[in-house]
């Protein structure tokens, strides 16, 4: 007797710098979070993804990035989509995101009207793959990457990361104060080996 299909996808928070992803800390809160998270069923137009690193790394159109993927089993029931957010603006007192410290600079990313739009022809065609019965694995990763302006600081270089699936929901945490410093050189890499901003 074969399985039954799990009913929405899992949802998996990953980030880091130079597509790099690594040991990363999620809150206990987060994790509930996620495990409620049904990304079937969320808004695309409606989701948020927000990035905190220290002023010298800034963040660009395209380096928040959201993944989603499924497999059936089969080359026709098997997608891999990814989208590259938009940065907007991000108000004072954004609900879920606590103020930052002084040389710190958050960044709240959108889907474009074109992305949300084609996301949702993908979230249809799980939904009908799942309605017709069909097993299959899905994931939704969330990813960062960012470029320095200027030298980075001593120390460690704390990445916190959120997201936000409904517009009057407040943030949640995603990844919380990863040393990305560490990160990249348990890779073998040094920091200052990200990449520079282009001038002008």
């Amino acid at each position: 007797m074969s399985p039954k299909p799990s009913r929405s996808l899992s949802a998996i928070a990953l980030g880091g710098l130079v597509a790099l992803a690594g040991c990363l800390t999620t809150p206990p809160s987060s994790m509930l979070e996620l495990s409620r998270l049904s990304p079937l069923k969320a808004d695309p137009g409606a989701i948020r993804l927000a990035a905190r690193l220290p002023d010298p790394l800034q963040v660009r159109d395209g380096d928040i990035r959201l993944r989603i993927s499924f497999d059936g089993g089969t080359d026709a029931t098997r997608l891999v989509e990814e989208y590259a957010a938009i940065i907007v603006d991000a108000p004072a007192g954004t609900p879920g995101i606590a103020p930052g410290s002084a040389g710190e600079r958050t960044y709240v990313a959108a889907l474009s009207g074109e992305d949300a739009e084609s996301l949702r022809a993908v979230q249809r065609r799980i939904r009908d793959w799942r309605a017709g019965g069909m097993e299959g694995e899905g994931q939704l990763a969330v990813s960062a990457t960012a470029c320095a302006a200027g030298p980075l600081p001593d120390g460690p270089i704390r990445l916190t990361t959120w997201m936000r699936t409904e517009p009057d929901a407040p943030f949640f945490v995603l990844t919380r104060g990863v040393d990305l410093r560490r990160q990249i050189e348990r890779r073998g890499a040094p920091a200052d080996a990200i990449e520079r901003c282009a001038s002008g």
